[in-house]
């Protein structure tokens, strides 16, 4: 079996409206243009991307759905 390698993107669609919303925006401001970076490398180079995020109970949500919830948060 030949070896095959993914970008996985886990739970960036986040409105940040909870409790430690603050502190967790400090350190995704330090990840967002790095993986940014990565996601393009891998599109570039035709390498799978995966996206996993939580979408708050909606189980017939798109991901349209979870972006434009996540821009309209904090």
């Amino acid at each position: 079996m030949a070896e095959k390698t993914a970008v996985l993107v886990v739970d960036m669609l986040n409105p940040y409206n909870h409790e430690d919303a603050a502190q967790l925006t400090r350190s995704v401001e330090d990840v967002v243009s790095p993986i940014q970076e990565l996601v393009q490398r891998a599109s570039k180079e035709a390498v799978e991307l995966i996206y996993v995020n939580d979408n708050y109970g909606d189980r017939h949500s798109s991901q349209g759905d979870l972006a434009k919830h996540a821009l309209e948060g904090e």
